[in-house]
């Protein structure tokens, strides 16, 4: 009798905490015209999504999700069976209810119990109609629009000023900027404007604030910022991306954050500038010691990665490969001394490639001033059909091949389509290079 006394006091003392401890956040769903089904509740990182639970809903599309610790501060993303989806904010008030109708979910979204989380869907839902087409029987509608978003921002940006949707509506219109045509505007003014923009948005960037992180609206002010608002020059792209990770170093999270991001934007390098950024951020960064949490298996591959791009990035010195004739003759870059040589990897094969070559030789005739030099490189080993392409269209090219691909040329110089094009200069140095010939021969024509 005694032992069953003790274990049922001691499951009374185990059940009633686990019973009686109540949830830190809930949220309540009602759903009309959706029943039966699953929600999905996830927040965004990146342009990926991060999927926290689902929440079943019954057959009058009711349902909630409950957490026995708080949510994160951030943007989270309700996504529906047919993949649709809404943003919700959520900060300090994490008990409140959401309904919205099917037949237009975000234009009967509401929130109850949360008034910043209601302010944001209010603000969404007024973006949504300022940017919608316009007619002239609408005007008046837009204006008002207009007039009730910029009376919701005001009002925010005034009473609210350290809460989270302060902060999303900050980060937002960073790249909002008066509708002011550049055809009205003189170059020198035009430029002066970008260039004060361009410090606006470094100097109003939330460098310290990281619950916007888990947003999208991060990941896209950066795209636009780095890939379509300031100069692709790799020099402009490097000083800024050095000035963003200098002002987020003291914040270990946002800094991790850009990091990754700048690896994630240019480690496919896809052009010559991607090339020389994405260089400079592996070699000053992450194979620098700034980067402490990094694996060391990836940080090996990344100085195995860097180490084959520099043999065919621009401003390497070309590494003295060889090749071989026609005739089976073997011969070495190095053996030619001029000007210009242009590396042309192709394949007859290929009707660009065709094309390209028939160009190349038409072009360097005509610039024969130049002293430009072509070495041709049929990019397979099969010899017949390249033998027979050459024999039917005379050319001034030094035609190569290397049929047992020793030299490992795809490799080195990083040939993932054809025709590829090099200009390498009298010190063997890598000038330029791209799939197309226009993308070397201003290069030329310049001299």
């Amino acid at each position: 009798m005694r032992w069953y006394i003790t274990t049922g006091i001691l499951l009374a003392g185990l059940a009633f905490p686990l019973f009686s401890q109540k949830p830190a956040a809930r949220i309540d769903f009602e759903i009309k015209g959706l029943s039966n089904a699953y929600l999905v509740l996830g927040t965004e990182y990146f342009d990926r999504q991060i999927i926290i639970d689902t929440i079943r809903l019954n057959d009058k599309g009711e349902g909630a999700y409950e957490s026995r610790s708080r949510l994160q501060p951030a943007i989270y993303v309700i996504t529906f069976p047919n993949q649709k989806y809404f943003e919700l904010l959520i900060e300090d008030e994490q008990f409140f209810s959401v309904y919205t109708d099917t037949a237009d979910f975000f234009e009967h979204l509401t929130i109850s119990g949360a008034e910043q989380s209601a302010l944001f869907v209010r603000y969404q839902q007024l973006i949504g109609r300022t940017e919608k087409p316009t007619s002239t029987t609408r005007h008046s509608s837009q204006v008002m629009y207009q007039q009730q978003l910029q009376t919701l921002k005001d009002s925010v940006l005034s009473n609210m000023q350290g809460s989270l949707l302060a902060a999303y509506i900050r980060l937002h219109d960073l790249t909002q900027y008066s509708a002011v045509k550049s055809e009205k505007l003189t170059p020198a003014t035009f430029a002066q404007q970008h260039q004060i923009k361009e410090k606006d948005f470094i100097h109003n960037f939330p460098f310290n604030d990281t619950r916007l992180l888990r947003s999208r609206l991060m990941f896209e002010q950066l795209s636009f910022f780095f890939n379509v608002f300031i100069s692709q020059h790799p020099d402009t792209l490097i000083a800024r991306m050095d000035t963003f990770l200098r002002l987020s170093y003291s914040n270990t999270e946002m800094y991790k954050y850009l990091l990754a991001f700048f690896n994630q934007n240019y480690r496919h390098c896809r052009t010559p500038t991607y090339e020389k950024v994405y260089i400079h951020l592996a070699e000053n960064y992450y194979l620098n010691g700034k980067a402490p949490w990094a694996d060391t298996r990836f940080l090996a591959v990344l100085r195995k990665k860097i180490d084959q791009i520099k043999q065919s990035a621009i401003g390497s010195k070309v590494s003295n490969l060889q090749f071989f004739l026609p005739d089976e003759k073997p011969v070495q870059l190095y053996d030619y001394s001029t000007k210009n040589m242009i590396l042309f990897f192709w394949d007859p094969d290929c009707d660009i490639c065709r094309q390209a070559f028939t160009d190349l030789a038409q072009r360097t005739q005509r610039q024969r001033d130049k002293d430009i030099l072509v070495v041709a490189v049929y990019v397979h080993s099969n010899k017949p059909p390249w033998i027979e392409f050459l024999k039917k269209n005379n050319n001034p090219f030094v035609n190569v091949y290397d049929p047992l691909k020793k030299s490992n040329f795809m490799q080195v110089f990083r040939i993932q389509q054809v025709p590829s094009f090099y200009l390498i200069d009298g010190n063997k140095v890598i000038v330029a290079k791209g799939n197309t010939l226009d993308s070397i021969w201003p290069y030329i024509k310049n001299q």
